[in-house]
């Protein structure tokens, strides 16, 4: 019979290994998880929400910059540890980035226009709502 104070007992495989994750995978875990929760009672957008991410991004690469230890990798050193090129390297490979995401956003635009027409909707089937203006459907009653 299982112990009632066995801390396996009652707990599925998932709390399981979830346990087990290193402190720092479970301290991002849940501040993801915090975040999503928060979104829904703050009511902002999922854009909004991304941003975290990619500010978090853009730290890491800027403190693999700063803090590059020659412990971990002897070939690779930051600016702490006497190489200031290195962190002038992440920052040009954030820019790099930044523009290679801008231009392929941009190109797939271009080739969603080419395909399927403009991208916004004209100003009375928006008003209507487009599950009306092209389905005949209403998908929420909205009363306001």
């Amino acid at each position: 019979m299982p112990d009632a104070n066995d801390p396996q007992v009652g707990n599925t495989s998932s709390e399981t290994e979830r346990r087990n994750l290193p402190f720092s995978a479970r301290r991002f875990a849940r501040g993801l998880s915090h975040d999503v929760g928060r979104r829904g009672r703050i009511k902002i957008q999922h854009i909004v929400a991304a941003i975290i991410v990619v500010v978090g991004g853009i730290w890491g690469a800027l403190a693999t910059g700063l803090f590059a230890s020659p412990a971990v990798n002897a070939a690779g050193t930051g600016l702490f540890y006497g190489n200031p090129g290195q962190l002038g390297v992440q920052a040009l490979s954030i820019l790099g980035t930044a523009v290679f995401s801008a231009v392929m956003t941009l190109v797939v635009i271009g080739l969603t226009r080419l395909i399927t027409g403009p991208l916004r909707i004209d100003k009375d089937n928006e008003i209507i709502g487009l599950d009306n203006a092209f389905h005949g459907e209403h998908a929420f009653d909205i009363q306001g």
